[in-house]
């Protein structure tokens, strides 16, 4: 279940998104239907509030509380989200359709778009799934996604990544982003101990920093990133690399 002590949600309708989101990655089959059954709401009011046509209320948000069976402290927390959203404009609202944001969440939809650019690549679930390690239904599943967003194209039964970028009806909710970096460092805490030494490289540098002089060193990791990829991909690519940065503090402000 999507923790509330873990992770910061802007609204009851972003968590409904995201627990959603994991319970299909748990299940595939799992469906928006069967959750809003779970939650005790009807069909119809839970795709309101997953598109984000409809605001949670505090009364409702209560009962999707009470039916996952929260604390006294993350209830008081998720049903304070409700206060959060004022506007009656929707464009306050969530309003991410589900492939984008899935695309976002789950790492290997990335992964999918460069390998389709590797020497070797072969258009077949089998192919890909095993490459990247990822369960057959979920290497479809992601292709699917990916050309109906225009991402990809089969053409001539083979596999092409577009010039698209992926855009949405809005900026990806905070709770999202977050989960998708969580993703991606267990992805890296698996890798260190699977991937020979010889084609990783882990390291990490321990430095003192004044919190208002971060924003240049952000800027240089930003730059450093887009130097690396643009030297990859002078190459001829056989393999699909990530690479993460985390710069955050060790130690905790005295104000806070």
């Amino acid at each position: 279940m999507e923790s509330l002590s873990s992770k910061k949600f802007a609204s009851p309708n972003e968590w409904l998104k995201c627990e959603l989101l994991a319970r299909q990655q748990k299940n595939p089959k799992f469906s928006a239907r069967a959750f809003a059954r779970q939650l005790k709401i009807g069909p119809g009011r839970m795709s309101e509030y997953l598109s984000g046509k409809r605001r949670v209320s505090k009364k409702i948000a209560s009962k999707i509380a009470d039916s996952v069976g929260f604390d006294f402290q993350e209830t008081k927390k998720f049903v304070g989200l409700t206060e959060k959203v004022v506007s009656n404009n929707k464009e306050d609202y969530l309003t991410l359709d589900d492939e984008a944001i899935s695309i976002v969440l789950h790492w290997y939809h990335y992964a999918i778009l460069n390998l389709v650019n590797t020497t070797d690549c072969e258009y077949s679930y089998k192919f890909i799934s095993k490459r990247l390690s990822i369960p057959y239904h979920l290497t479809k599943s992601a292709i699917e996604r990916l050309i109906k967003c225009g991402l990809l194209e089969n053409k001539n039964n083979a596999l092409n990544r577009t010039t698209q970028s992926l855009t949405t009806s809005r900026d990806i909710p905070s709770g999202i982003i977050r989960q998708s970096h969580i993703d991606r460092l267990a992805i890296a805490s698996e890798r260190l101990e699977s991937v020979d030494v010889s084609k990783r490289d882990y390291s990490s540098v321990v430095f003192n920093l004044d919190p208002d002089e971060i924003e240049p060193i952000k800027n240089a990791i930003e730059k450093f990133r887009r130097k690396i990829k643009v030297s990859a991909i002078k190459t001829e690519p056989k393999e699909v690399y990530s690479l993460s940065i985390q710069l955050f503090p060790l130690t905790q402000s005295l104000e806070s």
